[in-house]
């Protein structure tokens, strides 16, 4: 009687699962050419998370800036040269061009963002280097 049903709901399993395993590939890969690109950035972070509160409005979930750590910073300072428009704004060249790709990874975060929610799920901090991505749960405002 319900066989079409499990059967639609198989393969609802496998495509999430396909999609979690594409997603991740893809994104460490991103990661690694943004690396490649700039040697100065040692890790990638954002935080992705719905709201708790939003004035009343309706809280949706969202991937917010990433941030970076350059070689060199302590662990606990990747937060120093938070959002692209700060970088971009850096006299350092080198500096302005990470804020430029950073604007531009932000960007394209953005568009993917159920996929990110399905991937590392909400309330969490991701950290990336080339190898790896860690995700953490958050607690926020």
């Amino acid at each position: 009687m319900f066989d079409k049903l499990n059967e639609l709901n198989q393969i609802k399993k496998e495509y999430f699962s396909k999609l979690q395993v594409e997603s991740e590939e893809a994104l460490k890969a991103t990661v690694k050419s943004f690396l490649d690109a700039h040697r100065i950035v040692q890790e990638l972070h954002w935080t992705q998370y719905t709201p708790y509160f939003n004035d009343g409005d309706a809280c949706y979930f969202a991937v917010h800036e990433p941030t970076v750590r350059f070689h060199g910073d302590p662990e606990d300072k990747y937060h120093e040269y938070s959002y692209y428009w700060t970088l971009k704004k850096d006299l350092d060249p080198i500096k302005a061009a990470v804020g430029n790709d950073l604007q531009l990874l932000y960007n394209s975060l953005q568009q993917l963002e159920d996929m990110l929610q399905l991937v590392f799920g909400d309330h969490v901090h991701i950290m990336a280097t080339g190898e790896e991505i860690t995700v953490e749960e958050i607690e926020h405002d």
